[in-house]
């Protein structure tokens, strides 16, 4: 049956109503299945309990690299579906590599508690970078964050204490504006394009990183982000290339989509190739 006219106002009113809900719908879609069993993976990480500041726990898993010394710890910071038994294969290849790889979840996300939102997720983000410093003080520290990880990375570098920060930053398809991610992603649907300028008009980007980061100290970084993304703009991972900590590499990936690169044996051989340079 063909849309009427008022099947599309209802639908529009609906997506109004999510908007004004907060937009957890747009930037949040957390879920508590747990895709994958840690226990039957080929490398079993150490469940662990974060602390926060308010008292809550952050689940995470840690997958120590099988070499004696390890050559560093990527801290993933993972985008906004599901939870991390499914985000974590974006970098089951690290332990291989000698690296060790802990990522962790959300408010909201997997077994953790609480509603997601960008201030709590930041503010998980400075505690876990704390944590990571303290349980591995000698260890470099690359944070590694993808789509909606990458705007509550580079807000929680804004506002962590210096000697937390990383040794090195990764940041793929991802964006510093929730306003502009919010627009985009309205844009890209035919019933939902003549609400884009909600997304500049309600979204609160108090929490985002635009502008923020040009105090940041020296970090090597790298930026990553497809052509044909159509998830978050490739105009977007441009603009984070261009506020990202100095000294900075940009990779445009070739036709790619959304969180791809890792995907792609060429990229993902350079990727440790970069890591490699940075720390042996």
């Amino acid at each position: 049956m063909p849309f009427k006219r008022h099947h599309i106002i209802s639908i529009l009113i609906l997506s109004l109503g999510a908007f004004t809900s907060g937009c957890s719908s747009v930037f949040y879609q957390p879920n508590p299945i747990l895709y994958v069993n840690p226990s039957k993976l080929p490398i079993v990480p150490e469940e662990l309990d974060i602390p926060a500041r308010d008292g809550h726990q952050i689940p995470a898993w840690y997958f120590k690299s099988p070499e004696k010394k390890s050559k560093g710890i990527l801290i993933h910071f993972h985008g906004n579906a599901q939870n991390m038994s499914t985000h974590f294969m974006f970098l089951a290849s690290a332990p291989t590599h000698g690296y060790d790889h802990l990522i962790f979840d959300y408010r909201g996300y997997g077994k953790s508690k609480g509603i997601p939102n960008p201030k709590n997720t930041v503010e998980d983000g400075v505690d876990v970078l704390k944590w990571v410093k303290k349980r591995f003080p000698d260890l470099p520290r690359i944070v590694f964050a993808q789509s909606l990880g990458g705007a509550v990375a580079l807000k929680a570098l804004s506002e962590a204490p210096t000697e937390v920060l990383p040794d090195a930053l990764v940041i793929d398809s991802s964006f510093v504006s929730y306003r502009s991610a919010a627009r985009y992603i309205l844009g890209g649907h035919a019933l939902t394009w003549l609400l884009q300028p909600l997304g500049w008009l309600i979204v609160d980007n108090s929490m985002a990183p635009d502008g923020q980061l040009k105090n940041l100290p020296s970090i090597p970084t790298l930026v990553i982000h497809g052509t044909d993304d159509s998830v978050i703009s490739y105009s977007q991972g441009k603009k984070v290339f261009q506020q990202a900590p100095r000294p900075t590499q940009f990779w445009k990936v070739p036709q790619g989509r959304h969180t791809e690169f890792m995907a792609r044996k060429k990229f993902r051989t350079e990727f440790y190739a970069f890591l490699d340079r940075l720390f042996l």
